[in-house]
């Protein structure tokens, strides 16, 4: 795994790490194009993150104006609080 810390152009300091397909758990529950892998954008701030598939092979060369183009376009990740089981699953 690659780790990359940039700041985009407002100061914001972000972390930038590749997930691989050997690291996943549950990912039947993930879109087809994150099947292959993706990045994973967090704010040093917020604790925001978001998901980009598809990533350029050289995604660690990128300078940070680039990076930041790419932290635009990935999908904002929603954070689950709790166990929320399918009505289908037959869950007690």
């Amino acid at each position: 795994m690659s780790l990359v810390v940039f700041s985009n152009a407002r100061g914001e300091r972000w972390r930038v790490w590749n997930v691989s397909p050997t690291a996943l758990r549950r990912s039947e529950y993930l879109g087809a194009e994150f099947r292959g892998g993706w990045l994973c954008f967090e704010s040093e701030a917020t604790g925001e993150r978001r998901r980009l598939a598809n990533a350029p092979e050289d995604w660690t060369a990128l300078p940070p104006a680039r990076l930041e183009l790419l932290l635009k376009a990935a999908a904002p990740v929603t954070r689950r609080t709790a166990f929320e089981p399918d009505a289908d699953a037959g869950a007690p």
